[in-house]
């Protein structure tokens, strides 16, 4: 049986994201107009971006974060 299931959380995905692009968090920021610590904070899962952010990280990806 193949399940494949994503567990990642949406911080986990930002992160691989961004670094599979050569990104800094500062660049990210930067691309998004969000702050370097918003960014810290969605990659460690301290926070969740909320609706809009989510929707500038897709776009600036050029993917879905959300599963």
């Amino acid at each position: 049986m193949n399940c494949n299931v994503d567990f990642k959380t949406i911080g986990q995905r930002i992160k691989e994201a961004r670094e599979q692009r050569g990104w800094t968090r500062e660049g990210l920021a930067g691309k998004i107009g969000y702050s370097y610590g918003a960014v810290v904070q969605w990659e460690t899962d301290h926070h969740a971006p909320h609706e809009r952010a989510i929707r500038s990280l897709e776009k600036a990806f050029e993917m879905q974060l959300r599963k």
